[in-house]
């Protein structure tokens, strides 16, 4: 689906990546974790196309569909959160079921999205990502603003949708609720292990 082959990423002399190797498969779920730092959110930018390696490449299967949640949103003005959310493009009750478990009311359905606090414009904003239903799903602290109700209905979403995850999270219980491996940014490579977030940092402690 995804492969990063032998990718080299550096700021002048700030090495990030040397070499670094993963294969992003159909299905799974994955967990991005390492040092504040380490090159994660230039790995996400290079696997977007925003950025480029200095060396190797990235690998994407033809026509593969990209979603991606960042940090920082762009402003969306003069949109309701429904219309926002569905965008002419997708069925109103299937944004409307999204939205209500993302925590909004039928009567928050007409807000104008730019009244909104900045925590509820990313609801609106995971909403779309969630409808759009893309090949590969990349998410950057998905759960910031996220109350404990709706980060349980997101989970089990996630859980029962056939996307593939990419997940940048300081969140570990969320982690291990819902990734299937863990890829360890690390000495400027990347580790590559099964199981959840508790797993990895097992298998990683016997290991070092």
């Amino acid at each position: 689906m995804l492969q990063i082959e032998s990718v080299s990423k550096q700021y002048s002399t700030r090495v990030l990546l040397e070499n670094a190797t993963a294969h992003l498969r159909p299905g799974s779920r994955v967990g991005l974790v390492g040092p504040n730092g380490a090159g994660k959110t230039t790995l996400f930018r290079m696997i977007l196309g925003e950025e480029s390696p200095d060396k190797g490449n990235i690998r994407k299967r033809p026509r593969l569909r990209i979603g991606y949640l960042p940090q920082e949103l762009e402003t969306i003005t003069g949109k309701t959160v429904l219309d926002a959310t569905h965008r002419d493009l997708y069925p109103e009750h299937e944004a409307e079921r999204i939205l209500m478990g993302l925590g909004f009311s039928e009567i928050d359905f007409g807000r104008q999205v730019e009244k909104l606090s900045g925590g509820y414009r990313m609801r609106v904003a995971l909403a779309h990502l969630l409808l759009t239903n893309p090949d590969v799903l990349m998410l950057d602290e998905p759960t910031n603003h996220l109350d404990k109700p709706t980060q349980r209905w997101f989970e089990q979403f996630l859980l029962d949708s056939e996307m593939t995850l990419l997940i940048i999270s300081h969140d570990t219980a969320f982690l291990d609720r819902v990734v299937t491996h863990i890829w360890d940014l690390r000495h400027h490579k990347i580790e590559e292990y099964r199981g959840n977030y508790t797993s990895f940092k097992k298998i990683r402690a016997e290991r070092d």
